[in-house]
């Protein structure tokens, strides 16, 4: 009896092990079938994730239109030109050995006025107009000299010229009018209001001449760029946002975007061109453009606006590629665009050029 019993014992816990057995390999089996087809559909997931990278790869942008509205012809050289933000006036610089000439326009391509520098302000016996700006309805113009910078009305009434003995001035006026920026040769940045009251003076430790100066639409940043490769940041109530050295030397030309929230960057003397956000950081980096003279930058920090050569041309700054160009014939040499970029303003030779984006 004890040997029949031993040998069912037996045979009990063979079959049990053998359940057993089948239940690992049935349970391993199955694991093994779940990372199988995870791993295809993992496969599968990721050759559509690159499928669709390399299709908006190849894919490209969307083309941007540009129509030439018209050409006035000026009877001297074109120098700065600004558009106001609602896009219905324009002011232009034109060069007139010692006596620069200011014009102003309206968007259906009419004269409003043409005065030199000395008829504007009679005060001086001559005067070299750097850079003009223009702000919303062509209320106000701010007008940039030497030693100088001026608020008229866009009847060409003088309101008021601040006197700063700095050399050259470049000026920028916010859309509204209320805020006037002013960046001078003595590597100092200040803010004025409507009424000429200075609202802060900045001065830079490099103490390096500013040539360019840009300002937000509400006048709450106001960027800045100088000789020595360095772009300037600072918010209304004069705190730094960003100083920063961009380039070991040269002039950086900086232009805002009317939020504030990108700069556009210009490094004329040897064309390239970038785009940084309000932190510094690179959103575009050096790009080259032979014959870059200008920049201009319409919202959202996508596009960028440019004047090479004897083109105007847009810059998806996001495909790192042009989508859309104009021949005009010379040298484009200033270039500005109004609030919603939608139309783009162009000084080459002596003839004046309004653009609209479709």
């Amino acid at each position: 009896m004890s040997g029949s019993n031993s040998k069912n014992v037996s045979s009990t816990s063979g079959k049990k092990i053998l359940a057993i057995a089948v239940i690992v390999i049935i349970v391993l089996s199955g694991i093994a079938g779940y990372i199988i087809v995870s791993q295809n559909r993992q496969t599968q997931n990721s050759n559509l994730i690159l499928g669709l990278s390399m299709l908006s790869l190849l894919s490209p942008p969307a083309p941007v239109g540009l129509q030439l509205l018209w050409s006035y012809d000026a009877d001297h050289p074109t120098k700065a030109i600004s558009i106001s933000p609602d896009g219905n006036y324009i002011a232009v610089v034109c060069k007139n050995k010692n006596d620069d000439i200011l014009l102003f326009l309206t968007s259906k391509e009419e004269l409003l006025w043409n005065k030199s520098y000395t008829k504007l302000f009679p005060t001086y016996s001559y005067g070299s107009i750097n850079n003009v700006s223009v702000s919303n309805n062509g209320y106000y113009i701010a007008v940039s000299s030497c030693n100088k910078t001026h608020l008229i009305y866009g009847n060409s009434t003088e309101i008021w010229t601040w006197d700063n003995s700095e050399g050259d001035n470049y000026a920028a006026i916010s859309d509204n009018g209320n805020y006037i920026a002013v960046a001078s040769q003595q590597g100092k940045i200040h803010l004025l209001d409507s009424s000429g009251n200075i609202l802060w003076n900045y001065t830079t430790s490099n103490h390096i001449a500013m040539v360019s100066v840009s300002i937000s639409w509400n006048g709450t940043y106001i960027a800045a760029g100088d000789g020595r490769g360095y772009v300037y940041l600072r918010d209304k109530d004069n705190n730094t946002i960003l100083e920063e050295q961009i380039r070991y030397f040269g002039n950086i030309r900086a232009c805002l975007t009317p939020q504030g929230d990108y700069i556009g960057v210009g490094f004329y003397e040897f064309d390239y061109f970038g785009l940084l956000n309000s932190s510094g950081d690179w959103v575009l980096n050096w790009t080259s453009a032979i014959q870059l003279n200008a920049i201009a930058m319409p919202p959202g920090g996508e596009l960028l606006y440019l004047a090479i050569g004897r083109d105007i041309k847009v810059y998806n700054a996001v495909q790192e590629t042009y989508t859309g160009w104009l021949y005009v014939g010379e040298n484009v040499v200033c270039i500005d665009t109004n609030s919603d970029g939608s139309y783009i303003v162009a000084g080459s030779g002596n003839q004046i050029h309004l653009l609209q984006i479709i």
